[in-house]
């Protein structure tokens, strides 16, 4: 089921990448051709499109976000949770 959701949310954003491309070379178009009203237009539907872009992956971010399963701390990175081997005792 994941790779379904995962499938749809990159098709999802795949296509508003595009849609943002396409914008902005007819944004250049537009600007070349001294059409700056229509260019101004665009650049707004441009800023949109991205906001939304934004919002769509900051919000799969947070739902990917998962709880740890225990509070204990792995200090030095060995795996043994903070329990130090004593010292030898003679």
């Amino acid at each position: 089921m994941k790779f379904i959701k995962d499938f749809l949310f990159n098709r999802e954003i795949k296509s508003i990448n595009k849609k943002i491309a396409r914008l902005q070379s007819q944004a250049l178009e537009l600007q070349r051709n001294g059409k700056l009203r229509l260019y101004a237009e665009v650049m707004r539907e441009i800023d949109v499109a991205s906001t939304l872009l934004v919002e769509k992956l900051d919000s799969r971010k947070e739902q990917s976000y998962v709880e740890p399963d225990s509070d204990f701390v792995d200090y030095d990175g060995m795996g043994n949770q903070g329990r130090f081997p004593s010292g030898k005792k003679k």
